[in-house]
C-alpha cells in the first residue's frame, strides 16, 4: 500500500484536499492531510512561522509513520517538500509536485516566481503588522479557481486564510547527496494562472524531474479536475510501483 501525504499551498490548508482523498483511498493509498503552522486548522502565531518551521513539522508527522512515503506538495508546498527531502531522504519514496514550485539549492518562492514575471501579478493586502498577506477575492477567483464550478469556489473562497511572509522570501539549502537521491514527478498545469506552464517548464528545465504529466486545469486541479488529478496521481504510483 502506497502511504500518500499531501501538502497544501500558500493561503489554504488541508481542507483543499477533500474532494479527492476518499478516491485515493479506493486505489489503495493511505492518505495523511497536514494543515502546515498557520494554516487550517494548526493555529500557529504569524511571528513564529517559518520555513524551517513548515519542514520541522512535515518531518515530524511523517517520522511517525510507518515506512517511506509518497509526499505530494501544491504551489507554494514544493519548496516545502523539497526541504523535507533534504532532511530525511531515505523517509520519502518519490517527491511529487502539483504545479508546484521546484527549486534548485537557494532558491525560494520569491525568486523563482522572478524566473518568469511576466505573469498576472497575485493582489494581496498586508496583514499583522506586515507579517502575512491575505489574497483578494478577485485573486482568489481569476488566479487560483478560473477553471473551478462557481458553487465549489465560492465555497472555498471563505476558507482562504493569510499567509506568513517569511516562508514565501526564505531560500532553501539543497544539496545533491540528499534532496537529490529522491525521484521526483512533476503534474504540470497548462492553464495555470499563479505558476504558469512556461515557469513550470522553466523550472523542469533546471531540475528534470523522472516523469511528467499533464492536467488541462488551472491552479486548483483538485477543485476544477479532481478524478482527473486522482487518475493522474495513480499513473504515477503504477509508474513507481513498476520501477521497484
Amino acid at each position: 500500500m502506497n502511504h500518500i501525504v499531501l501538502i497544501h499551498g500558500a493561503w489554504q490548508g488541508g481542507w483543499v484536499w477533500q474532494i479527492i482523498t476518499s478516491s485515493l483511498k479506493i486505489h489503495n493509498c493511505s492518505i495523511t492531510v497536514i494543515d502546515l503552522p498557520g494554516h487550517g486548522e494548526n493555529i500557529y502565531p504569524i511571528e513564529k512561522v517559518t520555513l524551517e518551521l513548515y519542514i520541522d513539522q512535515v518531518v515530524k508527522k511523517i517520522m511517525s509513520l510507518n515506512g517511506p512515503v509518497q509526499l505530494i506538495g501544491h504551489s507554494m508546498a514544493g519548496i516545502v517538500i523539497s526541504g523535507v527531502a533534504e532532511k530525511i531522504p531515505d523517509k520519502i519514496d518519490n517527491l511529487i509536485y502539483l504545479c508546484a514550485f521546484l527549486p534548485c539549492n537557494g532558491d525560494s518562492v520569491m525568486s523563482l516566481s522572478q524566473l518568469f514575471p511576466q505573469h498576472p501579478q497575485l493582489i494581496t493586502n498586508m496583514v499583522e503588522g506586515g507579517l502575512a498577506t491575505e489574497l483578494s477575492a478577485t485573486s482568489k477567483m481569476e488566479i487560483f479557481m478560473h477553471d473551478s464550478s462557481e458553487d465549489i469556489a465560492k465555497l472555498a473562497m471563505s476558507n482562504f486564510g493569510i499567509q506568513a511572509i517569511e516562508p514565501i522570501y526564505t531560500p532553501l539549502t539543497l544539496s545533491q547527496a540528499n534532496f537529490g537521491s529522491v525521484k521526483k514527478h512533476y503534474i504540470r498545469c497548462n492553464k495555470d494562472r499563479a505558476i504558469p506552464p512556461e515557469l513550470q517548464d522553466i523550472m523542469l528545465c533546471r531540475v528534470p524531474c523522472d516523469t511528467v504529466q499533464e492536467l488541462p486545469s488551472g491552479h486548483s486541479p483538485f477543485f476544477s479536475h479532481p478524478m482527473e488529478l486522482v487518475e493522474t496521481i495513480k499513473l504515477i504510483l503504477i509508474q513507481i510501483n513498476h520501477t521497484k
